[in-house]
């Protein structure tokens, strides 16, 4: 693919910037690296047949090429739909909102493919009364105890439930167009640094942005949201038990709680409490101590 690129870059005026406003803003939104390269490969390869940029290719003129692409037998139906679709998002990038690109109906097969032949899908046959017999079972659960305590297992999971991708202080540079940032290598058990282009960086940080409507953790049970609120009302008052306390939310009895330190305490004797003699608005220096 990235000869294609090359040679469009090299014989098309103007493709190598579209090249790179394509690529940042699939990034932006979110897309996967595989779709801007399968948009770019198509658009690259209709800029090459017409020797010019899609912006200069009139719809007839399109429209042509598309009818050759479906009517041939070197390109598949992939290649035919991301180059409507490579289209149409370079039209409405470039703010070419009135050339709408249409994307002819693809007939497909409406069965489903055989994956087993017969006799392995007689193999497979239960017989009478086999979901029965397992029912009747006692079966044993083994759940094995976690090492330390619940609280461990919590924070552990909590560490990639509730985390960026890259924190702030393994990037050490932001320079020229590139990134460098260290990541651990467990083979080795060491820190190593690496350098990528602004967009490659962006690009594999998007990939850990989850998608629309997904979530990372979801409570099913008594602990859905619907009706959640009666339900634990009901289940507290049949193991006759309190509803826990709302946790603090004054910043100091947090630190002590997490940390053990109080932060009112003289962090240099040790036995002092720290006085309040002054507050300063967001923004305002105070230089000097009156």
């Amino acid at each position: 693919m990235s000869t294609i690129f090359e040679k469009a870059k090299q014989q098309i005026i103007g493709f190598g910037d579209l090249y790179h406003k394509l690529e940042r803003d699939i990034i932006i939104n979110g897309k996967s690296r595989r779709t801007f390269e399968a948009y770019i490969g198509s658009i690259a390869s209709i800029s090459l047949h017409f020797g010019r940029l899609p912006f200069d290719i009139s719809d007839d003129e399109i429209a042509d090429f598309l009818l050759e692409v479906k009517k041939s037998t070197n390109y598949s139906e992939t290649y035919f739909k991301f180059a409507v679709y490579g289209l149409r998002y370079l039209f409405r990038l470039y703010g070419f909102d009135d050339r709408k690109i249409a994307l002819p109906c693809i007939p497909h097969e409406k069965t489903l493919p055989l994956i087993l032949s017969q006799n392995e899908c007689k193999k497979l046959s239960l017989p009478v009364g086999f979901i029965e017999n397992l029912f009747s079972k006692q079966w044993v659960i083994y759940a094995k105890r976690p090492f330390r305590s619940v609280h461990n297992v919590i924070e552990y999971l909590g560490r990639y439930t509730h985390r960026v991708a890259i924190s702030n202080h393994r990037i050490t540079s932001i320079s020229d167009g590139y990134v460098k940032f260290w990541p651990k290598n467990y083979k080795t058990g060491k820190k190593q640094i690496i350098r990528l282009s602004v967009f490659e960086f962006l690009s594999r940080f998007c990939m850990h942005i989850l998608p629309r409507k997904y979530r990372k953790i979801r409570h099913y049970g008594f602990l859905g949201n619907r009706n959640k609120k009666n339900k634990l009302v009901r289940i507290r008052e049949d193991l006759k038990s309190e509803a826990p306390r709302a946790p603090s939310t004054d910043i100091k009895t947090i630190i002590i709680e997490k940390y053990g330190i109080d932060p009112d305490i003289c962090p240099v004797c040790k036995k002092g409490k720290m006085q309040q003699i002054i507050e300063l608005e967001r923004g305002q220096e105070y230089n000097q101590l009156e």
